[in-house]
């Protein structure tokens, strides 16, 4: 939970989403509420082990999970 200074806006913030695959998953939700933004994140890496011949799969899954992992959230303004 992000609580903004008073006069802040949220210039950006994340959009949040979803990478499920067999190796696991990466859920980020974002709300945005009077004064406060709130993040949460799961993850969950369901393998501990990656055969070679699903290493693309896995790659492209780890792609999308940083995809959703890496969204910022930009505060405007406020006090100081």
């Amino acid at each position: 939970v992000i609580h903004l200074p008073a006069g802040a806006t949220v210039a950006e913030a994340p959009h949040g989403g979803d990478a499920t695959s067999p190796f696991g998953h990466v859920r980020m939700t974002v709300e945005q509420g009077t004064g406060q933004v709130t993040v949460h994140t799961d993850l969950s890496i369901d393998r501990d082990r990656i055969a070679p011949a699903d290493y693309p799969a896995f790659r492209q899954w780890v792609e999308q999970a940083d995809a959703i992992l890496r969204e910022r959230l930009v505060v405007r303004g406020g006090a100081r």
